[in-house]
């Protein structure tokens, strides 16, 4: 599976993670069952800022804003109902129209206010401010980027290669082949490129 696409302003754009996503969904998951049906991929991801990122209405407390705010359906982002702790019990809370003052006031004594974000270090019990104790809920914790969740959703395996990985991965050693195919049977001007480079990925 791949999309052959010409990088820059004037030209396709660039490769971003809605397009990632769309080529799972509609072009690399549907090819693998097509061609191994009952079976279960694993697909591997570098560490691309691409592959890092998350739905628009995934639990990051990053995107919270410390006071209310109306929420519209075309605004960013349209966040998805959770659980917080309270006294070691789970208790429900909806992402909407709701602040993060909102979400965290029983945790904090009464008349003291919430500091959105402390730029600190999170202290032991996550309550210097509202950012580090809903980031430390669980479910904002076991938040997933959106390509995990994509391949999940379809029940396949998701795993990320580590920062700095090592040269003798599948991605390197597919790469590393088609180069080498295109030192050998190209001279590298535009037009050959151009021509060539399915073959070369092939």
């Amino acid at each position: 599976s791949r999309k052959l696409f010409f990088a820059g302003e004037g030209r396709d754009g660039y490769w971003t993670s809605d397009d990632m996503i769309e080529q799972l969904i509609k072009d690399a998951i549907p090819l693998f069952e097509l061609l191994h049906p009952d079976s279960q991929a694993v697909f591997i991801f570098d560490q691309s800022s691409n592959h890092r990122a998350f739905a628009n209405n995934a639990l990051l407390a990053k995107r919270f804003t410390l006071n209310d705010k109306p929420v519209k359906e075309d605004e960013e982002f349209d966040f998805k109902n959770t659980t917080f702790l309270l006294d070691g019990e789970p208790c429900p809370q909806a992402m909407y129209y709701t602040k993060m003052e909102t979400i965290t006031k029983k945790k904090r004594s009464p008349g003291s206010k919430w500091l959105a974000d402390c730029c600190k270090d999170e202290e032991p019990d996550s309550r210097c401010c509202a950012r580090h104790f809903l980031a430390a809920q669980p479910d904002f914790k076991e938040q997933k980027t959106v390509i995990c969740e994509v391949v999940e959703a379809n029940d396949h395996i998701f795993e990320m290669y580590p920062k700095f990985h090592c040269k003798c991965n599948w991605i390197e050693r597919y790469w590393g082949a088609a180069k080498d195919l295109a030192r050998k049977e190209s001279d590298y001007t535009f037009k050959s490129l151009k021509v060539n480079v399915d073959s070369y990925l092939d």
